[in-house]
């Protein structure tokens, strides 16, 4: 009697690191936020352009984390609960924005209210073009920007990339995560799915000591 080799698969979903990459960089940012401001309270040039520098590095790849969580997310819905008529993308048009696509697939598991769909969509359009200018950095000369804490004018980037913006990058993709898993609609499978997801991102979040 023979019989084909038995072969395992196996497979591994992405958001967590994404998360808890965003969430580390967002202490480093947070950091170098408050030696920016200690700095520029003692006018030390030299330690206030490294923290400039630090916060900009940081902050930039916490709200770049935070894209790629929801944008890993996404392929999980679409892996799980796939779209009828959809293309392999996971989506039948493609021109449609990323920010749009996220939360339609997410809608279409968890319940959302319309108020909260509409910040969500806006604040998801705004971390996709943050991640877009980092990843894709326009070349174009610019007006200077005043910066919140130092006053003067900086490089547009130094104002986007800074600790706030990463801060509030973080808490949206942690926010579509926590109602993705916590509040799914009344599918036995979507519920059971949800129920394997929630614990992880529980922990992951009291391990880093992240609340929103």
């Amino acid at each position: 009697m023979q019989m084909d080799p038995v072969i395992v698969e196996v497979t591994l979903d992405t958001w967590p690191h994404w998360l808890e990459i965003a969430v580390v960089h967002l202490k480093v940012a947070s950091e170098a936020h408050k030696a920016l401001v200690e700095a520029h309270e003692s006018d030390d040039g030299d330690a206030r352009n490294h923290a400039l520098n630090n916060e900009f590095q940081a902050s930039m790849q916490a709200i770049c984390a935070s894209a790629f969580t929801v944008d890993a997310l996404y392929g999980s819905l679409n892996d799980v609960f796939p779209i009828s008529g959809a293309t392999k993308d996971g989506w039948a048009n493609n021109r449609t924005p990323r920010a749009g696509r996220i939360l339609d697939a997410v809608h279409r598991v968890a319940k959302l209210s319309n108020p909260q769909a509409k910040s969500w969509r806006k604040a998801l359009k705004t971390m996709f073009e943050f991640r877009n200018w980092a990843v894709h950095p326009p070349r174009d000369f610019r007006r200077p920007l005043l910066h919140p804490i130092l006053e003067v004018g900086v490089d547009w980037r130094f104002v986007v990339y800074r600790e706030e913006n990463a801060r509030n990058a973080v808490a949206v993709a942690t926010e579509v995560l926590m109602r993705t898993f916590e509040q799914p609609r009344e599918r036995k499978a979507l519920q059971d799915w949800a129920k394997q997801q929630a614990p992880i991102l529980q922990s992951l979040l009291a391990e880093n000591g992240f609340t929103i």
